[in-house]
Parts: C-alpha cells; sequence; structure tokens
C-alpha cells in the first residue's frame, strides 16, 4: 500500500508534532518544573503575592534557595533554606550562622538557639534544649502520635514521655536527611520555627524564578 507523501507530511505537522510537543510539555510539568501561584507574603519583596514562580522539582537544594515543601500542617509553604543537612545553626540577636558563617539574611529573634542539624544515618545527641526543634522528626522517625498543634511547647504529657525517651535514647540516629528554613517575612509565613526540621521528604523542589 502506497503512503501519500503529502498526507505523510501533513500528519506530522498537525498531528504527531503537536502530539509530542504536548506530551513533552506534560512530562517536563511532572516531573521536571511546575509552575506555582504564590498565596503568601511570606517571602516578599523577592516573591510577589499573587505572582507565579517556575519551582524545579529534581533540585537538590543548596544554601539560600526558596523552597516549596509540604507544610506539617497541611498545604504547601515557601520559605529559604538556611542550613543543610549535617550543618550546625546558630540564631543570635536576629542574625543567622551556617558552620560559623554569617548569612545575609536577618530575622527577628524572639530568642537565641544553636543546634546542629541532621543528616541521615547521622548519629546525634539529644537533650531538652534541641528536643524542640527535633521533635517532629522524632516522631516520624519512632512512630510516636503526631498532634496537629502548631506549638512549640511541649505539654506536659509529652515531657513525661520525651523524658523517658531521653533517659533510655540519649542519641539518635536520624533516617534522612533535614533541612532548617525560615521565611524572609516571619509573621506571614511558617517555617521552622514552628516546625523544627524539614524532611527532604518534603521538600517538593526550588523555585528557580518568579514572574
Amino acid at each position: 500500500m502506497l503512503i501519500n507523501p503529502l498526507r505523510h507530511a501533513t500528519f506530522l505537522r498537525y498531528g504527531a508534532l503537536p502530539l509530542g510537543l504536548a506530551v513533552l510539555v506534560l512530562v517536563l510539568r511532572s516531573f521536571f518544573f511546575s509552575p506555582y501561584r504564590i498565596r503568601t507574603s511570606a517571602m516578599t519583596p523577592e516573591l510577589r503575592l499573587g505572582g507565579w514562580a517556575l519551582i524545579a522539582r529534581q533540585s537538590t537544594p543548596v544554601l539560600g534557595d526558596i523552597v516549596l515543601f509540604d507544610s506539617p500542617w497541611g498545604g504547601q509553604a515557601l520559605a529559604r533554606i538556611v542550613a543543610l543537612p549535617g550543618d550546625s545553626l546558630e540564631l543570635r540577636g536576629g542574625r543567622v550562622y551556617t558552620e560559623g558563617k554569617r548569612l545575609p539574611f536577618s530575622y527577628p529573634a524572639e530568642a537565641d538557639y544553636a543546634l546542629r542539624i541532621p543528616r541521615e544515618q547521622g548519629v546525634y545527641p539529644l537533650t531538652l534544649p534541641n528536643l524542640v526543634a527535633y521533635r517532629l522528626a522524632l516522631r516520624e522517625e519512632t512512630g510516636y502520635p503526631k498532634r496537629s498543634t502548631s506549638s512549640r511547647l511541649l505539654s506536659k504529657q509529652e515531657q513525661h514521655f520525651w523524658l523517658q525517651y531521653l533517659q533510655a535514647n540519649p542519641y539518635h540516629t536520624f533516617t534522612q536527611d533535614y533541612y532548617w528554613v525560615l521565611c524572609d517575612q516571619p509573621s506571614a509565613g511558617v517555617d521552622s520555627r514552628h516546625f523544627g526540621l524539614l524532611p527532604k521528604q518534603a521538600i517538593r523542589g526550588v523555585v528557580l524564578f518568579s514572574f
């Protein structure tokens, strides 16, 4: 059977080529890049409320990146990476220090703190001071029932449980990488000040640019 070359060229132009481009766009959007509507002022002025951001889904975050992540309180949120897995972190006088180096970001200081951000298979001491930052990660990794609250304070029941846990387990081997994230506008968003460590698996992508 002979194929009409004109009909074949027409199919490639108006059928196969657009279909292939549509599939390519779908694959890129599903696995590599996707647009995201900015519904928070937590990262202004860099990310404008009501604008759009292009998210790189397969990108590994580096220090200073703005990431889109699944919030422990539900929904998705945006915040900036200020400490990577294994880094030492200190907030002192509203200034952020990672591995002893000051970052070009400042935050209103509710209280100074210092801690080590766990990395996968890292063994870290558990203390009452770092328990506030570690507790959601420990709940996930130890199976302790999660409680839907944004409070950074421990209830009496939690205090009793964790005191017993710390006595029996002064060290913990973390099973995945974690990050510390902060919003550029702290009063407008949720970040590590509220939920502590951000697990790698909760990060949905890195913001490439906004428009």
